[in-house]
């Protein structure tokens, strides 16, 4: 009996799994998302567990300190302190960070 291929629904289930044991609490890699450059798992206090995706694929991080700046400016990553476990969080803390 030929197995019927995997729906799309049934892959992003099974890349999310994946990604869920591979990382730790808090731990941040590789994006599996099309158009997606980076993920962390969130552990919260009552046992959930989920995958947050940030950072555009197609954007260039070459480390230029001005557009640094302006992007970090543009997302208020200093005026107003993301919160823990968003995609602004993960990007600002670790897409966007000013290397000194």
């Amino acid at each position: 009996m030929k197995k019927s291929p995997l729906t799309e629904r049934q892959r992003q289930i099974a890349r999310l799994r994946a990604a869920l044991s591979e990382l730790k609490c808090w731990g941040v890699g590789e994006s599996y998302r099309k158009g997606k450059k980076i993920m962390q798992k969130v552990c919260d206090d009552d046992g959930r567990q989920r995958i947050v995706h940030a950072g555009g694929a197609t954007t260039k991080y070459d480390g230029n300190p001005k557009k640094i700046a302006a992007v970090r400016k543009l997302h208020e990553c200093d005026a107003k302190r993301p919160k823990r476990g968003t995609a602004r969080y993960l990007a600002c803390e670790h897409l966007w960070k000013l290397k000194k």
